[in-house]
């Protein structure tokens, strides 16, 4: 009866015997799940067919294995029954009895036995997310700091850490350059005397070097290194402080796929790891190599099968040479521009190597994996080598039990730098990187360590967000450890600086401010940058009879940093680039003296394209006000804030309209530092001023951009209305729009009236009365009063105001463009500090007599080899008249004006026959 009851037949007629449906929860389970085990494992098989094509040694690879483990899970789960059907479809009919009781029995114990099978081979393959939820790494990443260390120990490793990664990835770099600068490791290789601006003898990256840029290619979306962060790594490779003349090629070897986009086998259209995911590898290359620089791909899979010999042996081919004592190949390539590189002994020249020209940047993804625990700077080395043993097996169990790595770094290349793109992470199931799975936790890590940065990233921060014990490196038996420290052992064997003890690390999470250096003369100017394609200089003007030693700092958006002090000979001028001290930041400048000097400051952008400039000052103030600003027809109108002081600034902008005042932000301005405000968020389009009221003395400077940077104009404010403003230069021929902004800060409306003097002899003023109601702007264009003539303007009003001017002129792309504030009295002497008649800029001065008598005014220059006379020129009374300093000297110089009765003066530079432009009122 017993039997009936496990194997109840019918007989359905036609003398065959078919079973019932399977009744009872076991069952059913069976039926279901081994019919989508079968499904699982058939679909398992056809990925390990697929993914490990024509070379078999990829079945180790840790996505093959999980695969395989499928494949045996699932399969095997289906032949046992399989199996036991078989007599009956063989004999149909006859009972199995003890067969039937021995498949029940197997088929339970087969199913636990898989069970634990597939939960070992995938724990030990697939990772996991330490049982953390999405979201809960994401926040634990959103969160995360980075650990500072110290270590007072000699030969301690230092690791740089830059936080808070824009979106733009590719500006990260510069942070954190800026972070080994100021903690002592230069980024670029200089011999220029004093250093400074990230470049110095001790540098890594030189001028005429070729650089390899070691990337993650063999994965798609976030498992592959951030092609932004490699842009930002060429752009400030490109622009080396002394001119780039080298190359950059950027390298990896997939081993059983590659994502490079340089070859017909490797495209990656639209999963690239960067804000743009379409931004591949080779599309960086294109960008700079369109530029003029020789950057290219190069993608070491397709030549991974290849055994070579060396460019010194006469094998000009490219593959990998194979190194006998470490059983390992390493990579020789030719570039598209005809360079030939081995990575074990550097550039070769046709005759010879030189190995010192060659750098390489070791720069990982950070993230999980399967197999390794960690993939960072030594696992990364697997998209290095090839050749392991003679044979394309992938060398995984010596690269954890054994250290092959190390001997690969120390044998074949060892990095110069190791830079960890932990931008965004992938804490579970690595080493694929889906967009889903990983997190943004905004980090960029370097050091030339590379196992101390390996044990910090993965402890500091991949075990922070995970939560998972295999990314801990202090876990005994961890595979991570394993790997690790078995690398970490050769490396030390073969004499390199290499650690895990955290004692023995410096970490450096950003740059120390200075302090600004005590001295007798001081004088700030708000506006600066050399990011961004900018560059800043600083004009120093000594009309002493002694030399002044001045000593100049950079209030950046993150502090003060001091340059090294320098020496202004007696009665001449210095030129210096800002760029020589700091690397591609904002920032705002103090120049500190023994002696009064005269200082001014000039940016230019976009290959100097445009440009502008302002006079500083010697103190700051509560308020400040900035006649010129404009937020519509493309234009992005700024207000640049400097905190001279040491303690904190609480500056609240107000902004001032052809309709009435309008409240702007109050921003929090740290000490020696500098901010920034865009007005455009709060005035969206139309004329603006602005006034800044502060707790603490404070610099203010306002910048308009246009045309996408094509054009811009700068200058400082002034710290109080006046009734009285003089403004020298002027134009309405030639192409030119002249521009005169009022501002009444007031609450009584104002009656200004403009006067407007010409160059030509005997010719009146013209004049124009404008009401400019309290609280409001107003711009008068100068060009529908006086038409095709240069002129200067003279405004007085019955209530203090701000008066500026500004001009546009058509150049090709847009407008070009500069802006300046007017004096507030006329003086007998003049001081502008900046000046250039070579290198195809053309300076002019503007000479305005308000005054009812003629006078003379005589003109020096203060050169950088002492004083020249200029001339003396008479400037008739009412009249305004234009010197072209070019026709006098040619060079840098400052202008002195001295004159036998009041006049104004201003000082015009042009350049690329005026497509750019700039303007300043004098001392």
């Amino acid at each position: 009866m017993e039997e009936h009851q496990i194997h109840h037949r019918c007989d359905g007629g036609d003398g065959h015997v078919t079973e019932e449906e399977p009744k009872g929860l076991w069952a059913r389970a069976r039926k279901y799940v081994y019919g989508n085990a079968l499904l699982v494992g058939i679909l398992s098989l056809l990925w390990l067919v697929i993914r490990t094509g024509r070379k078999p040694s990829r079945i180790n690879y840790p996505c093959q294995k999980a695969a395989l483990t499928n494949v045996s899970v699932f399969m095997g789960a289906a032949a046992l029954p399989i199996a036991a059907r078989l007599p009956r479809y063989l004999a149909p009919g006859r009972a199995w009895p003890r067969l039937n009781r021995f498949v029940k029995v197997g088929e339970v114990v087969l199913a636990a036995g898989l069970a634990v099978l597939l939960v070992v081979g995938l724990a030990g393959r697939m990772g996991g997310n330490g049982g953390r939820s999405h979201d809960e790494m994401k926040a634990a990443a959103a969160g995360l700091k980075a650990v500072e260390m110290r270590s007072g120990e000699a030969g301690a490793s230092s690791i740089y850490v830059a936080e808070n990664i824009p979106n733009q990835s590719e500006y990260g770099v510069n942070t954190l350059i800026n972070v080994m600068d100021a903690n002592g490791q230069d980024f670029f290789k200089s011999d220029r005397p004093g250093g400074g601006g990230a470049a110095g003898p001790g540098g890594i990256i030189g001028r005429d070097d070729i650089v390899m840029i070691k990337v993650n290619g063999e994965w798609r979306w976030r498992g592959g290194t951030n092609s932004d962060v490699v842009k930002g790594l060429v752009e400030a490779i490109t622009n080396h402080p002394d001119g780039f003349t080298g190359e950059v090629v950027i390298v990896e070897n997939g081993q059983w796929d590659s994502y490079m986009d340089n070859r017909a086998d490797n495209q990656n259209p639209n999963g690239c790891n960067a804000e743009d995911i379409t931004q591949s590898y080779n599309d960086v290359a294109l960008m700079y190599a369109a530029k003029g620089h020789k950057v290219s791909v190069y993608d070491w899979t397709a030549v991974q099968t290849l055994s070579v010999g060396e460019f010194g042996g006469g094998d000009m081919r490219d593959g990998y040479c194979y190194v006998p004592e470490i059983e390992e190949g390493y990579p020789k390539f030719t570039t598209v521009y005809g360079t030939r590189i081995s990575a074990r002994y550097g550039w070769w020249n046709g005759s010879s190597y030189d190995n010192g020209r060659v750098r390489f940047l070791n720069v990982p993804v950070l993230k999980d994996h399967s197999g390794a625990g960690v993939t960072c700077c030594v696992k990364h080395y697997m998209g290095f080598q090839d050749l392991w043993q003679g044979t394309q097996n992938a060398p995984h169990t010596p690269m954890i039990n054994n250290g092959l790595f190390g001997s690969v770094m120390h044998v074949c290349r060892y990095p110069d730098l190791n830079i960890v793109d932990a931008v965004w992470v992938t804490p579970a199931g690595g080493p694929n990187g889906p967009y889903a799975s990983a997190v943004r936790a905004n980090k960029l890590l370097a050091s030339q360590d590379p196992i101390a940065l390996d044990y910090y990233a993965a402890k500091h921060v991949l075990l922070p967000v995970s939560g998972n014990s295999k990314h801990n490196p202090d876990v005994a038996g961890n595979t991570f450890r394993t790997m690790l420290f078995s690398t970490r052992d050769v490396l030390l064997a073969a004499g390199r600086q290499v650690t895990t003890d955290e004692a023995m690390m410096n970490v450096y999470t950003g740059a120390p401010p200075d302090v600004p250096p005590a001295t007798a003369f001081d004088y700030y100017l708000a506006e600066g940058c050399t990011a961004y394609g900018y560059e800043t200089w600083v004009l120093v003007a000594n009309p002493n009879d002694e030399a002044a030693t001045v000593s100049i700092s950079y209030f950046t958006d993150s502090g003060c940093r001091n340059a090294d002090p320098i020496t202004v000979p007696p009665r001449s001028r210095l030129t210096v680039n800002a760029a020589s001290c700091i690397w591609e930041q904002n920032a705002g400048v103090r120049v500190g003296s023994d002696r009064p000097v005269y200082v001014e400051r000039a940016m230019y952008w976009s290959d100097r394209a445009e440009g502008h400039d302002s006079t500083g000052t010697d103190a700051g103030a509560a308020e400040w006000y900035v006649s010129e600003g404009h937020t519509a027809d493309g234009f992005d109108d700024w207000l640049e804030i400097l905190n001279p002081g040491s303690e904190p600034a609480s500056a609240a902008v107000s902004y001032y309209t052809p309709g009435g005042t309008v409240a702007g932000p109050t921003v929090s301005v740290a000490p020696y530092a500098r901010s920034t405000v865009h007005v455009n968020e709060v005035v969206p389009s139309g004329d603006v001023s602005a006034k800044v009221t502060s707790d603490r003395p404070v610099v203010v400077e306002g910048s308009l951009y246009w045309d996408s940077r094509r054009g811009g104009n700068g200058s400082i404010g002034v710290t109080a209305p006046a009734t009285d403003w003089y403004l020298a230069e002027g134009c309405t021929g030639w192409g030119f729009d002249t521009y005169v902004q009022l501002l009444n800060p007031g609450t009584k409306d104002a009656r200004v009236e403009c006067e407007f003097m010409t160059g030509e002899e005997g010719a009146d003023p013209i004049g124009r009365t404008i009401t400019v109601p309290a609280g409001t702007r107003r711009t008068v264009w100068v060009n529908d009063v006086v038409q095709n003539k240069d002129v200067s303007t003279v405004v007085h009003s019955d209530e203090p105001i701000v008066a500026g001017r500004s001009m546009l002129w058509p150049v090709p792309g847009g407008k070009a463009g500069h802006v300046t504030n007017g004096m507030t009295a006329p003086a007998t002497e003049v001081f502008l500090p900046e000046g250039c008649t070579a290198y195809g800029f053309d300076t002019w001065l503007l000479l305005q007599n308000p005054g009812d008598a003629d006078v003379t005014a005589t003109v020096t220059g203060m050169t950088e080899g002492g004083e020249e006379s200029i001339g003396t020129f008479a400037v008739k009374s009412k009249q305004r008249v234009t010197v072209h300093v070019n026709e006098y000297y040619q060079g840098n110089l400052s202008l002195k004006v001295n004159a036998t009765g009041p006049i104004a003066c201003e000082r015009g530079v042009y350049w690329n026959n005026r497509g750019g432009g700039t303007c300043s009122t004098g001392y």
